[in-house]
């Protein structure tokens, strides 16, 4: 097996490695909170279950974005 290393020093880099001409990102178990710590979101459901203000924590999902969200993912 073969392994390719980069290393990345700031934010402008790692979108520099995007495609501009894709329209959507997939982002593969995304998690906004890396520490596992309790904090507050909204919880929507596809069947239109909804929890408000609920505390979470360990919250991974697919997240599926543009490159102004990948922007912001960066900041």
């Amino acid at each position: 097996m073969k392994s390719l290393t980069f290393e990345i020093e700031s934010n402008s880099e790692i979108f520099s490695l995007f495609d501009k001409s894709v329209k959507h990102f997939f982002v593969h178990k995304f998690d906004p909170h890396p520490v596992i710590d309790w904090f507050r979101a909204d919880v929507k459901l596809i069947d239109g279950f909804e929890l408000k203000n609920a505390s979470v924590r360990s919250m991974e999902f697919d997240l599926q974005t543009d490159l102004d969200g990948i922007k912001k993912i960066l900041e």
